[in-house]
């Protein structure tokens, strides 16, 4: 697995380790440190861990630690304190564990336990450092995992709810504001479209950022949400109009309780967009949108689209 980071001169790669890895989730932590949580499972035990790769912020020696074994699908941020929050599926009794770095350990938390629980999870945090957490789980409990459920911990411990209905290949993305109102985007692999929902007082409210396009097309099989710097909300995500045809990305932005898409332009001709993609603002305001290709010219490489005000 390698670690990518870009800058003014261009890109530069880290080798967090030459073996298996499968899922992965990173953050910068303090001083720009580089910091991913990954799946590892050993070649020859077969044994599954869950390891932190931390990068060294004055170039030198990264550390890897082990952090859990029997985890998967590992979500990670970091909060305003440079604290590390994480949260995976425990594989032995598909439970939803949420854990905290603390110094050089970390607390673990069991945050539902009920059924077959914590399918593709993702995690935010406050300003305050309250921990939210989304994923796939059961709406009775049971073991079918049929609901999208948002999670936080309270004074009076870690509360539950569901959202809206779960299948796999959701891959919910979720962003907290200074509010500490959740915001959640996922794809709605029934509908074949885009959701979004946020939770106030009176409960959810769902929209949809982008409807299935007809027939068998699909609408936010790939997926990513970030707060503009003015506070609003972006996303990015593909979009293709049949089941074999290549998807095309685009970007929406929530305005006016409605989103409104625009595509992005190809990055060369004749490259073929694999789907999933990544999206951030950058200091000066300018939109970054990272993304894979799937065939054609460029086969395999990863691009970084930037937008400086209306022009890509």
């Amino acid at each position: 697995m390698f670690l990518y980071s870009g800058g003014s001169s261009g890109f530069s790669a880290s080798t967090v380790m030459l073996d298996t890895e499968s899922g992965a989730s990173v953050c910068l932590a303090g001083a720009g440190r580089r910091t991913a949580l990954f799946e590892h499972t050993e070649s020859f035990s077969g044994a599954e861990q869950l390891r932190l790769w931390q990068g060294a912020p004055d170039g030198g020696t990264a550390s890897i630690t082990v952090v859990t074994s029997s985890a998967s699908q590992p979500a990670l941020t970091v909060d305003g304190t440079q604290t590390l929050h994480a949260a995976w599926q425990d594989t032995t009794g598909y439970d939803l564990v949420y854990a905290r770095r603390v110094n050089q350990g970390w607390n673990l938390e069991t945050v539902e336990d009920a059924g077959y629980t914590g399918y593709e999870p993702t995690i935010a945090v406050t300003p305050s450092s309250t921990p939210h957490l989304v994923y796939g789980g059961s709406t009775d409990g049971g073991n079918v995992t049929d609901a999208l459920r948002w999670a936080t911990r309270g004074a009076t411990g870690w509360q539950s709810e569901v959202v809206a209905p779960f299948r796999s290949g959701a891959r919910p993305t979720l962003k907290v504001d200074t509010s500490g109102a959740p915001h959640v985007l996922w794809a709605d692999v029934a509908g074949r479209s885009l959701k979004y929902a946020t939770r106030t007082s009176t409960g959810w409210t769902q929209l949809t950022v982008a409807p299935a396009p007809g027939g068998t097309g699909v609408a936010g099989a790939g997926h990513d949400l970030v707060f503009t710097p003015q506070g609003e909300l972006a996303a990015c995500y593909s979009r293709s109009t049949s089941s074999t045809a290549w998807p095309t990305l685009f970007i929406a932005r929530l305005s006016g309780g409605a989103w409104t898409g625009e595509a992005m332009p190809a990055v060369r001709a004749n490259v073929v967009e694999e789907g999933r993609c990544a999206i951030a603002y950058a200091s000066n305001g300018d939109l970054w949108v990272l993304h894979g290709t799937r065939s054609g010219v460029g086969f395999g490489a990863v691009y970084v689209s930037i937008k400086r005000g209306a022009t890509w």
